[in-house]
This record gives C-alpha cells, sequence and structure tokens, in this order.
C-alpha cells in the first residue's frame, strides 16, 4: 500500500512543494483526472473486448489503448515536471479530438472532445492556455469542416446552397461550439481569478498572522529573556547581601561582590571604587577580571567630579548611564577595557556623605535600563551599609582593644601595688603523700589569669610527664574562679582603704573646725598627717606667692604666725 501512496492526488509532488495552493489544487485535479479516466477506460476497454466484438481495426480502440498507457506514465512520473505532464497529457486530448473530427465529422465525439479540451486546459494551465486551445480547436473544427465539405470557403458554400444540410450543420456546430468555447473560458477564467484573488487573499492573511504570530513570539521571547534577566540580577542582589552578611573583611568583601555580578550577569567588567579619607580621590579597591586586578595593582584611581562617570556620579550622588561610550562626552577611556560599548556608574551612598561607586561595563550597545538602574542601586546600597557596618566593627575593635590595653595597664598596676605594700605573695603545698616517694617530677606551668592579663602562675609538680586535657581543663577551671577570687580580694581590701582614707578624712574635717586659731589648724594638720603609717616626717609652712620658701624657712618667728611645726 505504501508503493501506491505518492500517486494519491492528496499528496503533494517534490517539484510543486514550496509552490502557491493554486498550483497544487490543479496538480491534484490532474492526478484525479488521470486515474479515473484510467479506470474508465480500462473499464471500458475491458468490456469491448470481453463483448467478442472486433475491434482491431478500430482506431479509436488503437487511440484508447494509447491513451490508457500514456495515462499510466503521466501517473506513474508525478515526480516531473506538472507543465510537462500537463502539455502531454493536453496534446494527447487535442490528438483524440482531432482524430475523431477528422475520421467521423460531426458524428464523431471529436467537437465534445475539443470542448472539453477547452476546459481541462482552463482549469489545469490558466484562462489564457484554455482561449489559446479554444483558438487552436476553432481552427481544427475549421480544418474538419473543409475536410468533409470539399471547400476551404465555408461561408460562400453556404451563400451559394444553402440547401446543403452537411454546410449548414457544420455552420451550426461550429457557432456552437464557439459560443460555448467562450461562455466555458470566461466562466472558468472569473471562477479560477475569483478563486485565485481568494486563495491570494487567505495566503496574504495567513502570512499576516504568521507575521503576527512570529511578533509575539519574538516579544514573547523577549519578554521572557528581559524576565530571566531580572530574576538573575534579583538573585544576585540575594546572594550579595548574604556574603555582605557574612563578610566583615573589607578588601574580600569587594572583592567577592565584584566576581558575583561579573560572573551571575555576564557582564564584561565590574569594580569597586571607594572614595578616599580627604574627598578627592575615588580608588578602585576591587575589579573583576585580569584588567581589574591590573588596574587595582597599578593604584588605579579617578578625580571626584572630574572628566568621568565615577567622578561625575560621586560628585552628583546619582548614577549615570552610557548607552554608547563613542558618544559620551563625560567618560575615562580606560585602555584596560577596550571592548566596553556601554557603562553604568553607580554612586555607593552613606548616610551622610558618598562612599563610592560601582562601575559596571558591557561589549553590547544600548546593555542598561532603568531597570538595570534600580536592581544595580539596590546592590550599591547594601554594599554601602556594609561598608559603614564594617567601619564600625574596625572602631569598635579599635575601641575593644583600647579598653583592653587600659584594663591591662590597670590590672597591671593595681597589682603591683599590691605587691608592693604586701611583698611578695607566693604560697607552696607539699603532698604528704607523694613526698616520701622518690623519682623524676615534671613541673607544668599555668598563668593565673584575670581578663587576659596574667595576675601571677601556678606550677605544678608532679611525676606525669604529660597531663591529660581532664585535668589540664580542671586546673584551668580553678585558676580562673582563683583569678576572680583574688581580684575581688582585692577590690575589698581597696575598698576597705578608701573607706578608711574617707573616715579619716571627715575626722580631719571635724578637727580642723574645732580650731580656733591658723596655729591650731596647721599642728593638727601636721599631727594628723604623721601618723600615718608611711610619714617619718611631716611639716608645713606659710609662706606669700612668690616668696622663696627656703628663704622663709631662715626668718626668725615670732607671734606664732611664721613658726615651724614638727612632729
Amino acid at each position: 500500500m505504501s508503493f501506491f501512496r505518492p500517486f494519491f492526488p492528496n499528496r503533494v509532488p517534490l517539484p510543486l512543494r514550496g509552490k502557491s495552493e493554486s498550483w497544487i489544487i490543479r496538480e491534484r485535479i490532474f492526478q484525479t483526472i488521470l486515474l479515473g479516466g484510467l479506470g474508465v477506460s480500462t473499464i471500458t476497454t475491458s468490456t469491448v473486448l470481453l463483448s467478442g466484438v472486433n475491434v482491431a481495426n478500430s482506431g479509436l480502440f488503437i487511440f484508447s489503448v494509447i491513451y490508457q498507457v500514456s495515462s499510466i506514465i503521466l501517473v506513474l512520473t508525478r515526480r516531473q515536471s506538472y507543465i510537462l505532464r500537463s502539455g502531454l497529457f493536453m496534446v494527447l486530448i487535442y490528438a483524440l479530438g482531432l482524430y475523431s473530427l477528422m475520421a467521423n465529422g460531426l458524428s464523431g465525439i471529436g467537437l465534445l472532445v475539443l470542448l472539453a479540451l477547452i476546459s481541462l486546459s482552463a482549469v489545469l494551465a490558466g484562462p489564457r492556455t484554455g482561449l489559446a486551445f479554444f483558438v487552436i480547436s476553432l481552427f481544427t473544427v475549421y480544418l474538419a469542416a473543409s475536410s468533409h465539405t470539399g471547400s476551404s470557403d465555408l461561408l460562400q458554400i453556404a451563400t451559394r446552397y444553402y440547401d446543403s444540410k452537411a454546410t449548414a450543420d457544420w455552420l451550426s456546430i461550429g457557432a456552437f461550439f464557439t459560443v460555448m468555447s467562450v461562455m466555458i473560458v470566461i466562466s472558468l477564467g472569473m471562477l479560477l481569478g475569483s478563486m485565485q484573488r481568494a486563495m491570494d487573499l487567505r495566503i496574504k492573511m495567513a502570512e499576516q498572522v504568521e507575521m503576527e504570530r512570529a511578533g509575539l513570539e519574538q516579544r514573547v521571547k523577549e519578554r521572557t529573556s528581559e524576565l530571566e534577566r531580572r530574576l538573575v540580577q534579583i538573585r544576585t542582589a540575594a546572594e550579595i547581601s548574604r556574603v555582605i552578611s557574612s563578610i566583615l573583611d573589607s578588601q574580600s568583601l569587594f572583592q567577592q561582590v565584584a566576581d558575583i555580578i561579573q560572573q551571575r550577569t555576564g557582564l564584561y567588567y565590574v569594580g569597586i571604587f571607594i572614595v578616599d579619607e580627604a574627598g578627592q580621590y575615588a580608588v578602585l579597591r576591587a575589579g573583576s577580571g585580569e584588567a581589574g586586578q591590573r588596574m587595582v595593582a597599578e593604584g588605579h584611581r579617578l578625580v571626584v567630579g572630574g572628566n568621568s562617570m565615577i567622578g561625575w556620579a560621586t560628585a552628583n550622588r546619582q548614577a549615570r548611564i552610557a548607552l554608547d561610550v563613542g558618544v559620551e562626552a563625560v567618560r575615562f577611556n580606560n585602555p584596560h577595557l577596550p571592548e566596553t560599548h556601554s557603562e553604568v556608574a553607580i554612586p555607593i551612598l552613606g548616610r551622610y556623605k558618598t562612599l563610592g561607586a560601582l562601575s559596571i561595563q558591557s561589549k553590547e550597545s544600548n546593555a542598561f535600563d532603568e531597570g538595570d538602574i534600580v536592581i544595580l542601586q539596590g546592590i550599591a546600597d547594601s554594599l554601602a551599609i556594609a561598608i559603614e557596618n564594617t567601619r564600625l566593627f574596625q572602631q569598635s575593635q579599635l575601641d575593644l582593644e583600647e579598653i583592653r590595653s587600659l584594663n591591662r595597664q590597670y590590672l597591671e598596676q593595681a597589682w603591683s601595688e599590691v605587691l608592693v605594700s604586701s611583698g611578695q605573695l607566693q604560697y607552696s603545698y607539699e603532698n604528704p603523700s607523694l613526698a616520701a616517694r622518690s623519682g623524676e617530677v615534671h613541673p607544668h606551668q599555668f598563668p593565673i589569669l584575670l581578663r587576659d592579663q596574667a595576675i601571677g602562675e601556678l606550677i605544678l609538680e608532679t611525676p606525669l610527664e604529660n597531663l591529660s586535657s581532664e585535668d589540664r581543663e580542671m586546673v584551668e577551671t580553678i585558676l580562673a574562679q582563683t583569678a576572680l577570687t583574688l581580684e575581688s580580694a582585692r577590690l575589698l581590701a581597696e575598698t576597705q582603704r578608701k573607706a578608711a582614707q574617707e573616715e579619716k578624712i571627715n575626722e580631719f574635717t571635724t578637727l580642723f573646725t574645732r580650731a580656733l586659731n591658723i596655729e591650731e589648724i596647721l599642728k593638727t594638720a601636721v599631727q594628723e598627717i604623721g601618723q600615718l603609717p608611711t610619714v617619718a616626717e611631716a611639716s608645713v609652712y606659710l609662706a606669700p606667692s612668690g616668696m622663696d620658701l627656703i628663704a622663709s624657712e631662715n626668718q626668725p618667728k615670732h607671734n606664732g604666725h611664721n613658726q615651724e611645726a614638727n612632729q
């Protein structure tokens, strides 16, 4: 069955693929006519042969056989040119009509065959071909009439011998044939023209629909691509937010942010500039790719407010976009980035000042729009928060280190005073159960730490060369508690000493209020101060401003107003 499928009328042969639909319809009609005519002629010929009639010398029978063989060839050669096949078929039909007309005259089927030829030629090849075959058929009828009447001037014969039945028949049949042929050609021409216009209109509408569909698909594709690009940008911003929240080192943070933006978005270059302390230059702190690393190593920087997009963005605190860098007036032409065609500069805005800017560049023109500015500005704002947080963290670390340094100095001074006042503080303990044992002992030293400041040391001597982690942990825990207890005791002693001083000062105040003159006040002060444990002798002098105190000591004392009190 698959062998016959290519010959079915609904199959489009290879030569007509890509042709207009009218030619495909004509080819299908032609294939249907061939198959139908082949079937009818085969049945007719078979019936005649089976009936026993002697048709061996019949010209129509011979022609019928020729028609069948030609039809089979035309059906099987469907892959060949349609014009050639249809032309051969119409020549065959014309030959049949010519033969019948010349052989049988008006009694045969010649006129019907020619009339069918005109119709088929108009359908299979167009109205012009039908008109051409009409002219040929009309001339053929004229030749046949001349042959059968014996004259080439039918009108003259009709005028002189009007009673001639053969001439009248040829004239009437010829006129009828002409009228019918003209009607057929005109009708088929109008019908085929209308069909062609309808098909052209349908094809045009189909092309418009296809164009609209293609345009819609393109818009959907562009919209999908835009949404995917926006999704990548949003994911990049989210990833950068996670990086910002986990990294406190500014240099590492800048480099990772630049690399993430460049890798996720597929851009040509991403650089991060930070304004220096003087606010004069925007210094490149991180850049993507080898070009960025080279510029960072070279100390690349741009003047704030200078003739560059970064300088303009940092000075004006606004984003600047260049869709075509070739016509951008305010731009630094970087030799490290020769393939840049579009660029955008996004300021990194702090609370009170501009911290820096992002430089984002692409190899394509018109690569950025307002949506990109919004997302990139969000990334820059997150980066600004990270920069301020990093600076605050660094400042807090410095403050904390300063506090720790002051605390160490305070503890060192406080315990130094304790050692000065109390002497060297140490205590030793020897375990009686282990003292009698002989053998090598191993010392183990443990510092006594109070807020990371060593205030003492513990030395353990044991037969064990190495202590287990549990033993060390227990000793360190005991020493930590010991340090806290010692500090509490020192603070308590210091508090008691200060309380005693306050009490002593209160006693001084009470005694001073009881004194009646200057001499008693001085005497009371010297006596009370001289009773302090660390005072060996106390003296007090009164002298006017600017007077040499030593000279005053050699002057005679009288009335008790300039006399020395010793204790």
